[in-house]
Formats: structure tokens, C-alpha cells, sequence
């Protein structure tokens, strides 16, 4: 299984209340469904490295367009794939892009999602979660 660090994006989440918070996770049709994405919406996926993207939409949800934050390596500075900006040394500083997408095109570009999230006792109680979530 691949490892994740999701340090800066936890710190990074939240909503106006964050009653509950968690994480995601999902699956693209062929591993390319972000950069597919950021291409579809004018991002130069010939230079920009698809790190990830966070998503946002308020009250009500889903009568607008989904908010999606692309985060994106420079390739001209980083490497233009996976294993050259892997082997990068120093920080990588992420740049984001902001598009807006319809909730219903939503599946060209992800297969499965899973997301799971807690109240705030959790951080004071010890549980032991089912595993058929």
C-alpha cells in the first residue's frame, strides 16, 4: 500500500465550523484523473505536476459548481515526473488553481470515493473502529 503524508492537509481542511473532520480517499479511472482534470480546465499539465487538489461548496450543497484547488509542482523548477521530483532536494513549494466544476462531470475524472470523518471526542476517547466501514 502507498504511503501518504497528510500533515499539511490536515492542517489545511476546514470548514467554517469543522463539526466532524476526517480524510478521503479516491480512485481515478487509469491514476491520471487529476491531471486529466487540470487539463480539461486550462492548466498546463505539460509543465504542472498534479500534487493534489482539495475541494470546497457551502450551504446549500451542491446547487453551485464544486470548488476545486488544484495543487501544482512547477516542472521547470522540480522535474516533470513522479521519480525526477521524488528525488528533488530541498522544499517543494506548491502553487494551486482554483476551477470550478460541475458536480455532474465529476465522474469522467473519479471512479470510487471514500470519505470518512469524526467529531471532535475523538480526541479524547480511545475507539477501536469496525473495519467494514
Amino acid at each position: 500500500m502507498s504511503s501518504f503524508n497528510l500533515n499539511q492537509m490536515e492542517r489545511a481542511i476546514s470548514t467554517q465550523y469543522t463539526d466532524f473532520k476526517g480524510i478521503a480517499a479516491i480512485d481515478t479511472h487509469d491514476g491520471a484523473g487529476l491531471a486529466d482534470l487540470a487539463k480539461d480546465y486550462g492548466i498546463d499539465t505539460d509543465r504542472y505536476f498534479v500534487y493534489g487538489a482539495s475541494c470546497y461548496d457551502s450551504e446549500p450543497i451542491g446547487k453551485r459548481k464544486l470548488s476545486v484547488n488544484l495543487l501544482l509542482i512547477d516542472g521547470n523548477t522540480y522535474g516533470r515526473s513522479f521519480d525526477e521530483i521524488s528525488r528533488y532536494q530541498g522544499t517543494v513549494e506548491i502553487e494551486t488553481r482554483q476551477i470550478q466544476v460541475p458536480y455532474s462531470d465529476l465522474g469522467k475524472y473519479i471512479k470510487r470515493v471514500n470519505i470518512g470523518v469524526v467529531s471532535s471526542l475523538s480526541a479524547h476517547i480511545n475507539a477501536e473502529l469496525p473495519e467494514e466501514l
